[in-house]
């Protein structure tokens, strides 16, 4: 799934990103304000090139949350995704989307 979101990143196609998320995701994030942090992340970031999965934690297999070390062409840093379902019945949904652009879990290291 986040091999998508990455993909979708590079396309520019945010609004599919979106669209994988959760009610809730939704709801914290209002369309128009993910569509503006993405055109900007973009803008400073630019291309997503590769990334490295750094932790793997599921949580009683209906919370997924990958750390990894994400390189772009201007910066390296470290994102966070979170995936939740409802039940077993669902299949896994973006929950919340952490970029650590302050060096909080990782060094930024520009390229």
């Amino acid at each position: 799934m986040v091999n998508i979101i990455q993909e979708n990143y590079n396309n520019g196609d945010f609004f599919k990103i979106y669209n994988t998320g959760t009610d809730d995701f939704k709801k914290l994030t209002p369309e128009n304000n993910f569509f503006l942090l993405m055109k900007r992340k973009k803008e400073v970031l630019g291309d997503f090139v590769s990334s490295t999965l750094m932790v793997s934690n599921v949580i009683n297999s209906n919370i997924v949350i990958l750390t990894y070390r994400s390189t772009y062409e201007n910066y390296s840093l470290i994102e966070e995704f979170q995936f939740i379902r409802k039940d077993k019945k669902n299949e896994l949904q973006l929950g919340t989307y952490f970029i650590d652009d302050g060096g909080k879990k990782g060094e930024v290291i520009r390229q």
